[in-house]
């Protein structure tokens, strides 16, 4: 089962999540799913043909200052920073606050389908969970640990199919209308897949003094803020235009 594909903010191309069957106690960090070509052949990680993860430090990444032709040319390469700002696009200070629109109009680079758009900021204003969490349906917003809502979760309960679901009500009766994984991250700094299973991002199209403004949620947590750079690889949901 895939977790969930995995975003870089600003570019168009995605990047496998978790094998959703390797997330454990001991491996909360997982496997990243495998991906095929054409011929039915397992391209590997670190293969010629497979997902890359490289370093933004690396020969013939960065061109002109930042590394988006780079990036258009090699849509499987992961291009991590270990450097503050931690960002994909440059390892300088001259950052691209445009590439998917900065909660404008839709961009180029917007990964989405025609008539949809990443999301805007405010989108999750009114995503809530409860202060209790002895009453996880007490909010619009609860976590799922294994199909049960209840945010009291630990170690070893990352799992595959743990999320939060938004409904239209705080009574745990509405409609559900949108699931959101617990799918984890790419690390912006080695490209590793982390926290699989227990935390769950959810991009928007603004970047905020060089980093992403991002939805995040774990089992107990639920809030919006830039605290994550652009280089780490997180989810999106895509809105209706």
């Amino acid at each position: 089962m895939n977790v969930g594909l995995l975003y870089q903010w600003g570019r168009k191309d995605c990047f496998p999540g978790a094998d959703g069957s390797t997330i454990t106690q001991v491996n909360p960090n997982a496997t990243t799913i495998p991906i095929y070509g054409a011929s039915g052949t397992a391209l590997t990680e670190g293969s010629t043909t497979g997902l890359q993860l490289v370093n933004i430090t690396t020969a013939g990444v960065l061109s002109g200052g930042n590394s988006l032709t780079y990036a258009i040319k090699h849509p499987l390469s992961f291009i991590y920073n270990a450097v503050f700002p931690y960002d994909w696009y440059t390892n300088a200070d001259n950052h691209n606050d445009t590439l998917w629109g900065n909660d404008s109009d839709k961009s180029d680079f917007d990964p989405c389908p025609v008539g949809w758009r990443i999301a805007p900021n405010g989108t999750w204003s009114d995503f809530t969970k409860t202060e209790d969490v002895l009453q996880p349906m007490n909010g619009n917003f609860p976590f799922y640990i294994k199909g049960i809502a209840n945010e009291q979760g630990a170690v070893g309960d990352y799992h595959q199919t743990n999320g939060r679901l938004y409904k239209v009500s705080n009574t745990g009766i509405g409609t559900p209308l949108t699931w959101y994984p617990a799918a984890g991250t790419r690390n912006r700094i080695n490209g590793r897949l982390y926290n699989c299973g227990i935390h769950g991002f959810s991009m928007s199209s603004l970047l905020k003094d060089t980093k992403a403004v991002i939805l995040y949620f774990g089992t107990s947590l639920l809030y919006v803020s830039n605290e994550n750079s652009s280089g780490g690889g997180f989810a999106v949901r895509c809105v209706q235009e």
